[in-house]
C-alpha cells in the first residue's frame, strides 16, 4: 500500500500507474540516468494483470506487493 501510494503520491488523483507515472517517480527520486520509455513501458505490461496498460491497486498489490 505504502509504495503503491508513494509512486502516486504527486497526483493523488490518480487511481493507477501508467508509464509516465513511473518515468516522472523515477526522476523526482533522483535516478541518475534517464529510462527509456520502451523499458518503463514493457515494465507496465509485466505486471498489468487486467492488460489495460496501467497498473492499478490490485495488479501492483498482486504483481509487487511480495517485493515491497
Amino acid at each position: 500500500h505504502e509504495a503503491f501510494k508513494a509512486v502516486k503520491c504527486f497526483n493523488n488523483n490518480l487511481v493507477s500507474i501508467d508509464a509516465e507515472t513511473i518515468r516522472v517517480f523515477l526522476e523526482r527520486n533522483r535516478e541518475p540516468r534517464p529510462i527509456p520509455n520502451d523499458n518503463l513501458a514493457a515494465i507496465v505490461r509485466r505486471y498489468d494483470r487486467d492488460v489495460d496498460g496501467r497498473l492499478d491497486y490490485s495488479d501492483f498489490v498482486t504483481s509487487l506487493g511480495p517485493y515491497c
